[in-house]
């Protein structure tokens, strides 16, 4: 999908506008299949608390960040894995902040994030890439306020732990906790990574403390 991004880029006008739409339709779709598991959280109740708990998982902000590059003419090919994702973060923090687009993205039925909508906006869009990277992140943000403040009203639940390495992004990780915050104040309780990182690091000391206390039964 990072490649078709890049040839819409560079030769538009080969493209009818049914076939723009429809390229941009394959991406989302792509990255919808690839991603399903991060975008529809499913809770599983403690047997301590009746909070429940879920993760946001890292490929979705990474994922959407790749074809968006190629959109925007920040990085063709990703020389590693999360530099459109890094890239992109820090074209939006030198550019004036931007109030995220309310159509952007859409909620199907079955709590899939589909953020076609605002990939097609930024397809054509006019101006720097620093401000397209900066609506990308607000628009981001509102839209993963929306779908976990459904799942949140759905299920009742009242605590939401924020993880991944997508969370190593200041400005994605500020966003959607304060968005949470301010949706639901007191009543629901937004963790994050404090003493270790919330990517692959801190999974790995979880995975070891896992490893010590079956050791120890």
């Amino acid at each position: 999908h990072t490649n078709l991004a890049n040839f819409l880029r560079r030769d538009p006008d080969a493209f009818t506008e049914a076939e723009r739409a429809e390229a941009l339709q394959l991406i989302t779709s792509d990255l919808i299949r690839q991603t399903a598991d991060s975008m529809m959280p499913t809770p599983t109740a403690t047997a301590s608390t009746p909070s429940v708990i879920f993760e946001l998982l890292a490929n979705l902000a990474f994922s959407w960040s790749a074809p968006l590059a190629g959109l925007l003419g920040v990085k063709e090919t990703a020389s590693y894995e999360g530099q459109a994702a890094m890239l992109l973060e820090g074209l939006a923090e030198g550019a004036r902040p931007s109030p995220p687009w309310e159509d952007g993205w859409v909620i199907s039925p079955d709590k899939q994030l589909n953020l076609l909508p605002l990939l097609t906006r930024l397809a054509d869009w006019p101006a720097s890439a620093g401000e397209g990277a900066a609506l990308f992140h607000a628009t981001l943000a509102a839209a993963l306020v929306d779908w976990l403040s459904r799942s949140v009203n759905e299920t009742g639940i009242h605590a939401v732990a924020l993880g991944g390495g997508c969370l190593l992004n200041r400005l994605l990780s500020r966003a959607v906790t304060n968005g949470l915050d301010n949706t639901f104040g007191s009543d629901l309780t937004v963790l994050t990574a404090r003493q270790v990182p919330p990517n692959d690091e801190g999974i790995s000391l979880g995975q070891a403390w896992v490893a010590l206390n079956t050791l120890k039964e």
